[in-house]
């Protein structure tokens, strides 16, 4: 049966590409409908489908082989598992007992998310190729995780830094309506073409917002222009395009 909460093209588009989220929010902005994802196949799995469970794996697995039986290799993985545990905050919380036990199921939870998610992303690799993405924040100490390095060593995936401020993330504050915000972020991937187009470096010509309150909430969320970047990025991998990388963002974020 095709995975729950597949989303695609509709009318007779013919779709010749497949993205899959793996713990994306319900309405991701990946996984719907533009001009940069014409063609291509969404499906999103959600907290609903559980990816931590068997069910939840075979689902995402099932998924996987259906996308390349029916277009073998041009398929994009999106992981994006949730940063709560990885938090920088976390070194000054964790001096609280009720904050240090919060913590600590995030991070509980993580780690069985990474398991399930890096064998269904070393799945798709072994069955067809994909383009695999990590993304999580800059700061975020999960890419310092063992497990994390060795997967990324592995399958040589490089990292690259971008912030949002380049990209059209803005404050929605009312204090501070439309400043762009500095958020930082960063995807590590195994072949260049993501890392080509989201890799700008704040240029220092504006000022920024702090990132907090209901702008950091907001800030978790991608731009139309980041997300158009993805899609663009992932066409080309499809299409076999030769890309080149442009200089990498070294700025600490």
């Amino acid at each position: 049966p095709p995975a729950l909460g597949a989303v695609s093209d509709g009318g007779d588009a013919v779709l010749e590409r497949t993205c899959i989220e793996l713990c994306c929010s319900p309405d991701s902005k990946i996984g719907s409908m533009s001009s940069a994802s014409e063609r291509c196949k969404r499906i999103r799995f959600t907290v609903r489908h559980d990816l931590t469970s068997p069910e939840g794996v075979a689902l995402a697995i099932n998924a996987v082989d259906v996308a390349q039986r029916t277009h073998r290799g041009r398929l994009l993985l999106w992981l994006a598992i949730p940063c709560t545990g990885g938090c920088p905050w976390h070194r000054i919380n964790s001096l609280y007992p009720s904050a240090r036990l919060k913590i600590e199921k995030s991070q509980a939870l993580f780690a069985k998310l990474w398991e399930n998610c890096s064998r269904i992303a070393e799945h798709a690799m072994k069955t067809g190729g994909a383009l695999i993405a990590i993304e999580w924040p800059q700061q975020c100490s999960y890419w310092s995780d063992p497990l994390v390095l060795s997967f990324i060593e592995r399958h040589g995936l490089k990292k690259a830094n971008f912030h949002g401020c380049m990209y059209g993330v803005k404050s929605e504050n009312v204090h501070t309506l439309g400043v762009p915000m500095k958020k930082s972020w960063s995807i590590a991937s195994n072949t260049p073409h993501l890392n080509s187009l989201l890799n700008k470096c704040c240029d220092k010509s504006h000022e920024h917002a702090i990132v907090r309150g209901n702008d950091a909430k907001r800030s978790e969320n991608y731009t139309d222009e980041i997300v158009q970047k993805i899609h663009v990025a992932f066409k080309e991998y499809s299409l076999g395009k030769r890309v080149s990388v442009g200089a990498p963002c070294l700025e600490p974020g």
